[in-house]
C-alpha cells in the first residue's frame, strides 16, 4: 500500500479523487506502449481488477478540511509481484507473453509507483480545469467494467432489488442506474457491488 497526500481546495471534483486514483493505477500499467492490451480494469468506484473476476488492488481516500483547503490522503495498493493469494501484474504479463508470443518486461514496484504518481498528478490537474470532469469521466469509462451492465439495486437492506442498467456516473461519482421508474443514483460509500450476482446493496 502506497499513501500519497495531496492538497486541494473545495471544488466539484473533490468527490472523484478515489475514482481518479483508480484510473491512475490502471493507466500506470496500460498507458505504456505495448501494455495496453493487458485486461486491467476498474470496478466502480475504486477497485482494480484483472478481467471481471480477479481483484488485484484498490484505493481508499480520506479527507480533512481546513477552511477552504482540503488535504486528502490517498492509499493505493496493487499486487505487482505476489502470485498469491490470487495473481499479480507480473503473472498477468507472463501469461500474456506466453499466449501472444510477446516479450513484455516485468514491472518493478518502483516503476509502477513512479508512473502512478505521475498519472495521478496529471489527472487531478486536468479535473480541476473547465470541462475537466467530463474529460476525466471519458477516460474512466475506457477502463471500467460496467458500460451497459444489467444489475439489481437495493435502496435499503430489507427492500426488494430493482432491475436496472448502468448508464454511467454523475459528476460526484455516484453510479447512475436506469430503471423502469427512472434513474437511480447510488453512492460509492455505504454500498457494496457484487458483480457475480449483479447486485448493488447497502453495506450491512
Amino acid at each position: 500500500m502506497q499513501t500519497k497526500q495531496v492538497w486541494m481546495t473545495i471544488s466539484p471534483c473533490l468527490p472523484l479523487v478515489q475514482h481518479a486514483a483508480a484510473l491512475a493505477a490502471v493507466r500506470a500499467i496500460r498507458s505504456q506502449p505495448t501494455y495496453e492490451h493487458l485486461d486491467i480494469r476498474i470496478k466502480w468506484p475504486n477497485d482494480i481488477y484483472f478481467g471481471r473476476e480477479v481483484k488485484i488492488g484498490g484505493t481508499i481516500t480520506t479527507a480533512n478540511c481546513t477552511g477552504e483547503d482540503v488535504y486528502v490522503n490517498i492509499g493505493t495498493g496493487v499486487n505487482i509481484t505476489n502470485s498469491v493469494p490470487t495473481t499479480c501484474i507480473n503473472d498477468i504479463i507472463s501469461e500474456h507473453n506466453r499466449q501472444h508470443g510477446t516479450t513484455l518486461a516485468p514491472m518493478t514496484i518502483e516503476k509502477f509507483l513512479a508512473r502512478y504518481c505521475s498519472q495521478l498528478e496529471r489527472i487531478l490537474e486536468y479535473m480541476a480545469t473547465d470541462g475537466g470532469i467530463d474529460a476525466f469521466l471519458e477516460q474512466y469509462y475506457q477502463y471500467w467494467l460496467h458500460t451497459g451492465e444489467a444489475i439489481r439495486v437495493k435502496s435499503e437492506a430489507d427492500a426488494s432489488p430493482v432491475d436496472g442498467t448502468i448508464v454511467g456516473l454523475d459528476e460526484a461519482g455516484w453510479l447512475v442506474v436506469r430503471t423502469a421508474a427512472g434513474d437511480v443514483r447510488v453512492a460509492p460509500d455505504g454500498n457494496t457491488f457484487d458483480m457475480m450476482s449483479g447486485l448493488v446493496a447497502p453495506k450491512l
